[in-house]
């Protein structure tokens, strides 16, 4: 029998539902009521999503209550199965269905999670609205965070409407903390259906935060500062946020406090809070914190806003010595002077003087990194000081004092008050004083951090070329010598190196490390990591300045790079050609001025005598005007200018000797043999050198096939017949063409110039380059038949990669890392073309491929190998690249014209 449906309502927290045997017309009078109540909208009185909501077959609706009310956690998708589809029933039904849910207590959170899935997403959620407290207790029974409340009831108008109630029945739990920071931050940033909260639900929610955790904070901390809040506001918040925790580590009141933009505030909440918590094991933990964290503030922003009853409060603590600098900071930012600082019994052991002047020594804990530089550190410490000492007064206590023993943080901090002080006239035996500290305390001391105590010497010697009337200008080879025998991290050769240049400087008369940067001594600690590079550029730079006692070492410094560069390359050459490269800088007209004081006229009418030889154009447009007559430049500008022609001339400089030593090693290597053989066989030492030079004697010869014709490559020939070696030996006709989905076609090759297999190191920069400490291994895999080099191109001839292969005495293909060339970062699709040419080498050898790392490499011509340990190509292509890489054998003619033979 088909029946008005009545809606459903709660009441006293008990599902009611209208008689059946009511009539339509008591049913109209009560709907009348509800509407007048605010239950009920008229809209769902005549809500009509389809005709056929408006009759509803009672009987079905409340067979489907009765089903829902005996189901247990296991069936109830097996009852909604029997029931029929959730898309015929109606809104209403449904809310019965969430209540009736609600008060089973054997339906799981996971059961409701499926309430989307049966049409409630479909339905229009506005008739909901009507029993809040259903929905309301859904959210706060079956959802542990708010996105799950939202993955429940996917609709924008409930997450509106109904967050404030979910955030208002988690209060009483602190175990939900992590839930209001979900729903806080989902609340104000709307990351997920873009809502905000306003003003009036801001005010509302903070109290419920009170048990949040320190990231919820910052979060309501970081809205507050979106809403305009005001110090006060965020005060009173933290105040009660201080109440509800048990945190006692200043650094989480620090990062709190630096929330609040007034100086005051900040003080005022941080006494506050040790005043309120008394789990704080050490009182003065918080001042001392609250003035580190002011002190570099301060210094790093300039700021001048405190006053100073603020800071007497603050300052009244004894302090201890690590945080004197912080003290001197903070005093210096509210103009305050030494005095007015208080130091703890530790720091006040000596007398009060003395005490200011620990500073240094009291910093054994290198400052954070975001402070400014030493320098501005130690302009603060003076400023500081000049209001509290006399420079007299500072001076005598400075020539007096017995330093204590600095590490290498203090050592550097007292320099740069040494450079601050360069303009008072310290007495010689001071400064001697601090030249003997300087080289016991570098002796002494193992720093981690070289190119700091560089620094310390460098703006040492700085001090004293501004005081040339004070001290010898024999401290600079002092200093030199304390470089020699201090470093002991740094390799004794480049302090050598630049004991040397310190030496040949002073010579010349051009005091200081000025021309001698911080690259320069960079670039020097890199190149002297090579022990080979390292020998080879002090003895090419001493038979230079034996050959060329005048040569100008500030000047190539200037480019430090090159110079380093140029020395290595002529430390090749054998001794007699270096004397020439030194004639080169003695005598040719290039190299026969110093471009930073030569007139411009000169140097023009040296390029026109010189023809087209300097192919470098030294001169600016500008500056060619200028010297034309045509065009007045400026002081500054003309500066400016020589800059940029010293610069150029230098790099001629470097152009010319370059190509002067490559002409001799041209001159030196015979026919047949190339610039890079000719090198490695110089740097090569005692390892594989003799097989090296039969080798390079038969080339010279004539003899192109030494390799195979070697008597020890012919035994393991004969031995290894079963194996097919038609394409490891013999095929020099054939490129190997690569072809992958989305990538240009490559080409491999199993490379035949010998001279070429010697560069594999070479090309991509590793150990066995030529003058690195491996370099015989590329001798051995040159020369010896059970090793083959590959090398990847691209379809330009481009060298991209190159891979080592080698037969073991077990009869198994060993491949090794694939090496590609520098500054490339497509190591994947390499290494999936070296994976597929691996396995098609393997077939064709009729082996296979070592996978277990046990494999035994024969040496044969060379007694020396280096075992790179060995690669496992994988059986499938890598997920990084889409498919497998197809490779074909295609003739050489017919490959690609643009590729080496």
């Amino acid at each position: 029998m088909a029946l008005y449906y009545t809606p459903a309502f709660r009441v006293s927290d008990r599902l009611l539902v209208l008689d059946r045997r009511s009539s339509p017309a008591k049913n109209q009078v009560a709907k009348k009521r509800r509407r007048r109540q605010g239950t009920i909208s008229s809209r769902q009185m005549v809500w009509t999503n389809a005709d056929h909501w408006n009759y509803v077959d009672l009987e079905k609706d409340q067979y489907v209550r009765d089903q829902l009310k005996s189901v247990r956690d296991r069936s109830i998708v097996s009852a909604w199965d029997r029931i029929g589809s959730a898309e015929e029933w109606s809104p209403y039904l449904l809310a019965d269905i969430i209540l009736i849910l609600l008060e089973t207590p054997f339906v799981e959170s996971t059961y409701l999670l499926k309430l989307p899935d049966f049409g409630l997403s479909t339905i229009d959620i506005r008739p909901w609205l009507c029993d809040r407290s259903a929905i309301r207790e859904l959210l706060v029974r079956y959802s542990s965070d708010w996105d799950q409340a939202i993955q429940i009831l996917n609709q924008k108008e409930l997450a509106e409407h109904y967050r404030y109630d979910f955030l208002k029945a988690h209060r009483p739990s602190q175990d939900r903390c992590p839930d209001l920071h979900a729903l806080f931050r989902f609340g104000y940033k709307g990351d997920v259906l873009d809502l905000k909260w306003s003003e009036v639900e801001v005010r509302s929610a903070l109290p419920f935060l009170w048990g949040g955790s320190l990231e919820a904070v910052k979060d309501v901390l970081a809205l507050l500062e979106e809403t305009g809040k005001s110090d006060p506001e965020k005060f009173a918040f933290l105040q009660r946020f201080v109440c509800s925790t048990n945190s006692n580590k200043a650094a989480d009141w620090i990062s709190l406090a630096r929330n609040l933009s007034n100086w005051e505030q900040i003080h005022h909440f941080l006494g506050w809070v040790q005043n309120k918590t008394f789990e704080l094991t050490n009182p003065r933990h918080l001042p001392c914190k609250l003035i580190r964290s002011l002190g570099e503030r301060a210094i790093r922003n300039g700021r001048n806003d405190l006053h100073l009853s603020q800071v007497h409060d603050i300052l009244k603590y004894e302090l201890e010595p690590e945080l004197l600098f912080d003290a001197l900071a903070l005093a210096d930012a509210v103009k305050l002077s030494c005095a007015e600082v208080h130091f703890s019994k530790k720091a006040t052991s000596r007398p009060r003087l003395d005490s200011y002047l620990e500073l240094p020594a009291a910093l054994d804990q290198k400052p954070d990194e975001d402070t400014n530089s030493w320098n501005s550190v130690a302009k603060t410490v003076m400023r500081t000081w000049e209001r509290s000492l006399s420079s007299k007064v500072l001076r005598r206590h400075i020539e007096k004092k017995e330093w204590p023993d600095l590490n290498p943080t203090g050592l550097q901090m007292w320099f740069h008050i040494l450079i601050e002080l360069k303009s008072r006239s310290l007495s010689e035996p001071a400064l001697q004083r601090w030249i003997d500290r300087l080289e016991k305390t570098v002796i002494e001391t193992t720093p981690s951090d070289r190119s700091m105590l560089l620094e310390c010497i460098e703006y040492s010697i700085d001090y004293l070329e501004a005081a040339p009337n004070c001290i010898q200008y024999s401290s600079l080879s002092n200093v030199a010598s304390i470089i020699a025998k201090g470093f002991k991290e740094l390799p004794l050769s480049a302090c050598a190196f630049i004991g040397k240049f310190l030496e040949t400087e002073e010579k010349n008369q051009q005091w200081g490390l000025g021309t001698l940067s911080r690259s320069a001594i960079k670039n020097i600690e890199q190149k002297f990591r090579n022990d080979v590079a390292c020998e080879r550029v002090e003895n090419t730079l001493e038979l230079l300045l034996q050959s060329y006692p005048d040569l100008d070492l500030g000047l190539y410094f200037l480019r430090p790079k090159q110079f380093l560069d140029f020395l290595d390359l002529a430390g090749t050459l054998p001794k007699d050609n270096v004397r020439s490269v030194a004639a080169l800088f003695q005598h040719h007209p290039a190299f026969d001025f110093d471009p930073r004081r030569v007139e411009f006229s000169h140097v023009a009418d040296l390029i026109r005598f010189c023809g087209k030889e300097w192919t470098v154009d030294l001169f600016h447009e500008k500056l060619k005007l200028h010297i034309n007559g045509t065009r007045l430049l400026r002081d500054d500008k003309l500066e400016h200018y020589r800059n940029d022609f010293v610069g150029r001339v230098i790099d001629l400089r470097f152009a010319l000797a370059k190509q002067h030593v490559d002409d001799i090693l041209r001159s030196l290597a015979r026919e047949n043999l190339d610039t890079h053989t000719v090198q490695l066989l110089t740097h090569l030492e005692r390892k594989n050198r003799r097989g090296m030079k039969r080798f390079a004697h038969a080339l010279t010869a004539g003899n192109r096939n030494y390799r195979e014709n070697h008597p020890a490559n012919r035994d393991w020939i004969e031995r290894n017949r079963h194996l097919d070696l038609s394409l490891w030996l013999y095929d020099e006709d054939h490129f190997f063409r690569v072809t992958m989905e989305g990538h240009d076609d490559l080409f491999i090759e199993l490379e035949t110039n010998p001279q070429e297999e010697l560069k594999m190191g070479t090309l991509v920069g590793s150990c066995l380059s030529s003058g690195a400490f491996n370099s015989f291994s590329a001798v051995s895999n040159t020369l010896d038949v059970n090793k083959r080099v590959a090398f990847l191109r691209d379809n330009r001839g481009n060298f991209l990669a190159r891979q080592l292969l080698a037969i073991s005495r077990e009869d198994k293909l060993v491949v090794f890392r694939v090496y590609s060339a520098q500054n490339l970062s497509s190591s994947d699709v390499y290494e999936e073309a070296f994976r597929s040419f691996d396995h098609f080498v393997a077939g064709k050898l009729g082996i296979e491929i070592s996978n277990d790392g046990h494999y035994t490499i024969e040496s044969l011509v060379v007694p020396h190998w280096y075992d790179d340990d060995s690669w496992a190509p994988e059986s499938v292509p890598s997920k990084r690249v889409a498919k497998e890489a197809q490779i074909e054998m295609i003739p050489k003619p017919t490959c690609c014209p643009g590729l080496p033979s």
